[in-house]
C-alpha cells in the first residue's frame, strides 16, 4: 500500500498551523461558553434580587415602615421603578348634534355616526397612561 499524502515541508507546516488554530478555537469556544453561562447565572441572580428588593420596598411602604422618599432613594440606586398599575373606569356620556337632510330617518343617523376616538392622558408628570380601551355599548337618538 502506497502513502499518497504529500509530504512537502510547507504543506506540513500549514497543516500543523491549521491544527493549532483549530485547537485554539475550540479552547476559546469553551471559555466563551463558560463565561456566557456564568454571566447568565449572575444576571438571573441579579434580577431575582432586584425583584425581591422591589417587593420588600413595596411591603415596607404598604406597612408605612418607610417613607416614600427613602424607599425611592434606595430604588433609584438599583434602577427599580416603584410604580403600580391603577385601573380607572369612566362612564362617558357623549352627545353629537348632526345636521342631516330633513327627510332622514333618525335611526339611520344613529347607525352611521360613530365615536372615532377617546383619549386619556395625565397632567401629572409622574403618571404614564400605558394603555386605554373604550367601547360604545348603546346609543339613543332624539329627534
Amino acid at each position: 500500500m502506497e502513502d499518497n499524502t504529500i509530504q512537502h515541508p510547507v504543506l506540513i507546516e500549514l497543516n500543523t498551523k491549521v491544527a493549532d488554530l483549530t485547537k485554539q478555537l475550540e479552547d476559546k469556544t469553551k471559555q466563551y461558553d463558560y463565561i456566557y453561562t456564568q454571566l447568565t447565572e449572575r444576571g438571573n441572580k441579579w434580577r431575582l434580587k432586584e425583584a425581591q428588593l422591589e417587593t420588600k420596598l413595596k411591603e415596607l411602604l404598604d406597612d408605612e415602615s418607610i417613607e416614600y422618599e427613602y424607599a425611592k432613594d434606595i430604588a433609584d440606586i438599583f434602577d427599580i421603578s416603584l410604580t403600580k398599575m391603577v385601573e380607572v373606569d369612566y362612564t362617558i356620556t357623549a352627545t353629537a348634534n348632526v345636521e342631516v337632510p330633513y327627510n332622514t330617518d333618525p335611526d339611520r343617523v344613529g347607525d352611521n355616526v360613530f365615536v372615532d376616538r377617546v383619549e386619556f392622558y395625565s397632567q401629572d408628570s409622574d403618571y404614564d397612561v400605558l394603555e386605554s380601551d373604550y367601547d360604545v355599548e348603546d346609543y339613543r337618538v332624539r329627534d
